[in-house]
């Protein structure tokens, strides 16, 4: 079923205080700022004077409404399957919801010889399991206005044939779990020099941690992950030396049905603190550069970052913005600073 009416008013006015308050920090950058404010390469900017744990619960809360629809040949049964629409947290996986959720729902529909494990697909190209949803989103929905945040994602669920030559074979059960603790070592290892924190977890944090990152749920979250001494509390700024980031680029707005993946690159980086667009510029312009995507390339030879687009959970960045900020306010359950550019 599909979220009620204030459920949805109340997500599209989470993103869109988060989209406004983003902007209002980029506005008040350039002044001289009070109250906190940082100095980053000379030029001295406003993001310390924001509520971190009041940023990053805005992202959670953000949501993309999905309707799962079954691919036809996997309909074992001679009546219409029934679409199902479901409410996803940007940070939740997609994959995790489909299986929790949707197949409950479609079991007595499917063929016997359906595999359990299903893989999704969005204009004729199977969806990465390992991303967040609202990365997915952003990655094959762009600008389209037929598919923006506050329109419905109709994406098609399907139970045979799966794309190995594609996607790399995968468990629901364990493949996410094992691939988001994998991705937080490294994030900590990054951060702080060591993986040890993950390590060390108990089974019973790693346990919670994760129920709450398959319910979207930023308290649970929070209440276990706040233990791993990551991020600032009560309005400290926490110095950040190193940030982990995934640069995700792709050549066009987003990916269209006649894309391939190999119209993307996605990259792990540890990154020294710095503006964003300095962050992702070079890598982005190399990469576009070797693809002979020279067009866009070459636009931005003299002009700075005209004709490219970055964009942090689903909003489009300035380029002045402190990585370190963006990771404190916007970074993803695994620990990574997801970087959109396009």
């Amino acid at each position: 079923m599909i979220e009620d009416t204030a459920v949805q008013a109340k997500e599209e006015t989470a993103a869109e205080s988060l989209s406004t308050r983003r902007s209002s920090s980029c506005s008040s950058s350039s002044g001289s700022g009070g109250g906190g404010d940082v100095e980053l390469g000379g030029e001295v900017v406003g993001w310390s004077s924001y509520d971190d744990d009041a940023e990053q619960r805005l992202l959670w809360e953000t949501k993309i409404v999905v309707r799962i629809c079954l691919f036809e040949g996997d309909n074992g049964s001679i009546d219409q399957v029934s679409d199902v629409y479901v409410s996803v947290s940007r940070h939740e996986y997609l994959y995790q919801t489909v299986f929790e959720k949707v197949i409950p729902l479609w079991r007595h529909v499917l063929p016997s010889s359906a595999s359990r494990t299903p893989w999704l697909e969005y204009g004729m190209l199977p969806l990465k399991w390992d991303l967040p949803c609202g990365v997915l989103h952003d990655l094959h929905c762009g600008n389209d206005d037929g598919c923006s945040s506050n329109s419905i994602w109709t994406v098609v669920a399907h139970f045979s044939n799966f794309p190995s030559t594609i996607l790399p074979p995968f468990d629901v059960k364990e493949s996410l779990r094992n691939h988001v603790f994998h991705s937080m070592k490294e994030a900590s290892h990054v951060r702080m020099g060591s993986a040890s924190r993950i390590m060390n977890m108990s089974h019973a944090a790693q346990d919670a941690l994760w129920h709450a990152i398959r319910q979207g749920s930023y308290d649970e979250y929070a209440k276990v992950y706040g233990t791993l001494g990551f991020e600032s509390h009560d309005g400290i700024l926490a110095a950040v030396e190193r940030v982990p980031v995934r640069i995700i680029v792709c050549r066009g707005a987003a990916l269209t049905m006649n894309s391939s993946y190999e119209d993307v690159y996605i990259s792990s980086r540890s990154m020294n603190d710095g503006s964003v667009k300095d962050c992702v510029y070079d890598i982005a312009r190399a990469w576009m550069m070797m693809k002979k995507n020279k067009t866009i390339a070459e636009k931005n030879e003299e002009s700075g970052m005209t004709g490219v687009q970055i964009q942090v959970g689903g909003i489009g960045m300035h380029g002045t913005e402190p990585l370190s900020y963006l990771w404190r306010t916007m970074h993803a359950p695994d620990g990574f600073l997801y970087i959109y550019v396009h």
